[in-house]
């Protein structure tokens, strides 16, 4: 049976926290101008009250999560008396899944990220500096990015029946958010570039701001090649092509709970069974360069323990798992810096190049081989024109 469903202009990762799911957020306003803000919740601790950023100032923020919930929101900054002016900084820390963040600039204020870190040692708080510009301050305006949608990306979600039974909901895709951004924003720079998304558009040269979602998601359960396994093949359609996307699958532990396997046994009545969705393939080093461009095996694997829970709802021991969640907020799976569905690039997957994809990809995907298919043959990345 297959399901249809839409990745919207929401762009939620929901997850929950173990003992600290932060999101600490500085900003330095070099706008020379006394500035506002405010911010929308999706997951976590309250709204802020408004507040202000004297010019020439830095304001640090944190934004801690509830529980057993993970932090995801925007904060709006604008100059005083100008709310329409406003300049946004998303945030995002599930607790499975990549920490990410976004800036928006308005034609008043340019926002431009500095500095980024993910704090494993503090249990995978993510960290973001940003400075807050005019447009006058040698950085050119953001203009509008008008995004296509002829790109596809296929891949497949496993997990082993020994150790996770299913999630209560069904179809079990709906216990998973699919998730891909493209960028809206294009500002045109010489740079230096640090963590900017860098590339041309129009001609132009200088970096890609902004987050939308976007794509159409189907799914289905199939027939794995293991019998003890749990497939389920997903196509993301309508993917943009000629900027940088970004994309990520987690579980949605807030609309199905999951029920754990014969081969987990609940330790005692104050664990909670967690499960988290984890890439199976780096991308990383993949450019994909044609104007039909198809990336297939973009693979992840179900994982899931029990984990105690103190009086307060708050997670606090699960094993390995604990240590696997927290490397998950710097594994990117399409990584915004060098993942482009590309129509415009010089070079095309073609001839040598294919070559040497393809052994990447057979190189990558024989250890998931040799662990879940056991002798099956590996799926390969194919690039479609």
């Amino acid at each position: 049976m297959k399901k249809i469903f839409s990745l919207l202009l929401v762009a939620i990762s929901i997850g929950t926290a173990i003992q600290a799911q932060n999101f600490i957020l500085h900003i330095k306003n070099n706008a020379h101008m006394d500035l506002m803000y405010g911010n929308d919740v999706e997951y976590g601790l309250g709204v802020l009250p408004p507040g202000q950023i004297a010019k020439d100032q830095t304001l640090d923020l944190y934004f801690n999560p509830n529980v057993l919930t993970g932090v995801e929101g925007y904060l709006h900054i604008f100059p005083l008396g100008q709310p329409e002016q406003k300049t946004d900084i998303y945030y995002d820390n599930p607790l499975i899944g990549t920490g990410t963040y976004s800036v928006w600039s308005s034609s008043v204020l340019l926002c431009k990220p500095v500095k980024w870190a993910i704090l494993s040692n503090t249990g995978a708080d993510c960290e973001l500096t940003v400075e807050i510009y005019n447009p006058g301050s040698g950085f050119g305006k953001a203009i509008p990015v008008a995004l296509n949608k002829s790109g596809v990306i296929k891949g497949s979600v496993l997990w082993d029946k020994n150790n996770i039974t299913s999630p209560e909901t069904t179809p079990f895709g709906n216990a998973f958010v699919f998730k891909v951004t493209a960028p809206t924003q294009f500002v045109e720079s010489n740079g230096p570039f640090i963590l900017e998304k860098a590339g041309t558009y129009n001609g132009k040269q200088g970096y890609f701001q902004g987050n939308k979602p976007t794509g159409t998601v189907s799914y289905e359960t199939v027939q794995s090649f293991n019998p003890n396994y749990v497939e389920i093949r997903y196509t993301i359609t309508g993917i943009p092509t000629d900027v940088p996307v970004e994309m990520d699958i987690t579980t949605d532990l807030q609309k199905a709970k999951w029920i754990a396997g014969p081969q987990k046994i609940k330790p005692g009545e104050d664990y909670v069974f967690v499960v988290g969705a984890f890439p199976e393939v780096n991308k990383s080093n993949l450019t994909i360069n044609n104007g039909l461009a198809q990336l297939n095996g973009v693979d992840f694997a179900c994982d899931g323990d029990w984990m105690k829970i103190d009086a307060d709802g708050k997670i606090i021991g699960g094993g390995a798992m604990v240590n696997k969640i927290a490397a998950r907020k710097s594994v990117a799976v399409l990584p915004n810096s060098t993942i482009a569905l590309n129509s415009a690039a010089k070079t095309s997957a073609t001839g040598s190049s294919m070559v040497q994809v393809k052994a990447a990809a057979q190189n990558a995907q024989a250890p998931i081989q040799a662990k879940q298919i056991q002798g099956a043959a590996a799926q390969k990345i194919r690039i479609k024109q």
